[in-house]
């Protein structure tokens, strides 16, 4: 199997695989599409920040979403466009 090697700004040193780019592509399309939000909502979960997509067409573009666990905790989920610019900056 091939793999996509990526050296990180941090150094830490990235395999990624056809089928993983492929599910990460897919997930994104997922949130993207308001699937999993759409869940959320159909379940009355009340947002801190709606979902929305951040940086978008720039570096980083990112889906992301926050709402408060049973403690009160703010969560935040987040799916990136492109994994490769996790820490592009």
């Amino acid at each position: 199997m091939q793999y996509i090697n990526e050296r990180r700004e941090n150094n830490a040193h990235v395999q990624r695989s056809p089928a993983a780019i492929a599910r990460q592509q897919k997930a994104y399309q997922a949130f993207m599409a308001g699937y999993e939000a759409d869940k959320l909502k159909a379940a009355h979960t009340r947002f801190v920040i709606e979902p929305h997509v951040r940086f978008e067409g720039e570096v980083g573009e990112q889906a992301t979403m926050f709402f408060l666990d049973p403690s009160g905790n703010a969560l935040e989920f987040k799916a990136f466009k492109d994994m490769g610019q996790l820490f592009a900056k």
